[in-house]
C-alpha cells in the first residue's frame, strides 16, 4: 500500500465516521474539487472544506481499487450521499493530484448516474 493510499484510507475513515479535518488537513491553499456529471467545481481551500464539513458522516466513501501514478492517485469507491442537490448511491472514480509535499491540489470525481442521479 502506498502513502498517498493509505493516507486517503485513514482520512476518508475519519470522514465517513464524521470528522472532516483530517480530509481539510490535507488540502493545499488552491485545491479544486470537481463533481465531474454535475458540472460542480469548489475552488481554494475555504471553498472545499466548507462542503467537506457539511458532508461529513452524511456522505460515505467505500474504497476498493486504488493505483498511483508520480503525483496523482486514483481509486474506485462507492459511495452514498443524501446531501441536497449532491444525492447519490452508486459507485464512484476518484483521481486525486498532489503537490511535491504531498497536498491535495484537484480532486476529480467521477461517478455513475445510476442508483440516484437523473
Amino acid at each position: 500500500m502506498s502513502g498517498l493510499e493509505a493516507l486517503a484510507r485513514r482520512v476518508l475513515e475519519a470522514y465517513n465516521a464524521g470528522d472532516p479535518e483530517p480530509l481539510i488537513g490535507t488540502f493545499g491553499e488552491d485545491v479544486s474539487y470537481e463533481i465531474v456529471h454535475l458540472g460542480q467545481t469548489y475552488r481554494g481551500r475555504k471553498e472545499v472544506a466548507a462542503l467537506a464539513r457539511e458532508g461529513a458522516g452524511r456522505t460515505r466513501f467505500h474504497l476498493n481499487d486504488f493505483t498511483r501514478s508520480g503525483r496523482l492517485l486514483a481509486y474506485t469507491y462507492d459511495h452514498e450521499s443524501a446531501l441536497p442537490g449532491r444525492e447519490h448511491t452508486g459507485p464512484g472514480l476518484a483521481v486525486q493530484e498532489y503537490d511535491d509535499d504531498g497536498r491535495l491540489i484537484r480532486q476529480w470525481a467521477f461517478r455513475s448516474a445510476a442508483g440516484g442521479d437523473e
